[in-house]
């Protein structure tokens, strides 16, 4: 009987326990609500990078335009110098 008693679990390991159940339940929300953040951020980081790469779509462009112009002007220049 003595061994049977000595292998049950006393009362502060069992308080202990629980409070540790308790401090896990915890974690696991503070864990989700994190999760949920994270998957918020992520959707923030998304919707920047799609507007970033249109942004640095229409900088090539213009830039593309700008020498394409730059470079007909210069043309237009020479051919009027030499006519």
């Amino acid at each position: 009987m003595k061994k049977i008693v000595a292998r049950e679990p006393r009362e502060e390991v069992l308080d202990q326990l629980e409070l540790f159940e308790g401090k896990i339940k915890e974690y696991r929300k503070q864990i989700q609500l994190m999760e949920g953040d994270l998957n918020s951020e992520r959707t923030k980081y998304e919707s920047f990078k799609w507007e970033h790469e249109g942004v640095r779509d229409e900088l090539k462009d213009l830039r593309d335009k700008y020498f394409e112009k730059k470079k007909k002007d210069r043309e237009d220049q020479e051919l009027k110098n030499a006519g």
